[in-house]
């Protein structure tokens, strides 16, 4: 455990610091988008099993961002949950520094660059998109486990990592 405490420091006061900034964001960015994924949320907290918007459906396929919404709005009300989706948002993107730290500590970077690309990985301008209610937010990380997954099983194939 002491061996990762810079890690586990980048990480958590890199989360704190973006949830702290993003969930000071008070207007809409991109509105259009920002509002459907808010308002795809709120219909499955209302119940809805499909993409839902004024009780018709929606031909929308980006539906995990909302499903990963759906507590903060389920527990939260309006307008504060948007804060703390933003705050979210901030910790979503704080998370793509662990995926980033392993792949470089895969392809055999020693610790210092390893926390470089970790922290470069989630510095600007990639920390201005986490004040946005938007996919990327949940994606950006996604797809560096995405990256991971894929480098491990093809250097070093198994069972086990083929699950994955």
């Amino acid at each position: 455990m002491r061996r990762a405490a810079p890690e586990i420091a980048l990480f958590v006061v890199s989360a704190v610091a973006l949830a702290v900034l993003c969930s000071r964001v008070s207007d809409w960015a991109v509105m259009t988008d920002e509002l459907l994924y808010e308002r795809l949320a709120l219909s499955f907290v209302d119940g809805a099993f499909l993409p839902t918007l004024h009780g018709e459906h929606a031909d929308v396929y980006a539906v995990l961002y909302p499903f990963l919404l759906m507590p903060v709005f389920a527990v939260v009300d309006l307008p504060d949950a948007v804060r703390v989706v933003h705050g979210l948002n901030g910790v979503l993107f704080a998370s793509a520094a662990i995926p980033t730290w392993l792949l470089a500590r895969e392809l055999a970077l020693s610790r210092l660059p390893a926390l470089a690309s970790a922290f470069f990985a989630v510095a600007l301008p990639w920390t201005v998109i986490g004040g946005f209610v938007m996919t990327e937010s949940a994606a950006y990380p996604a797809a560096l486990w995405a990256l991971l997954a894929i480098q491990r099983a093809v250097v070093l194939p198994s069972p086990r990592r083929d699950l994955v």
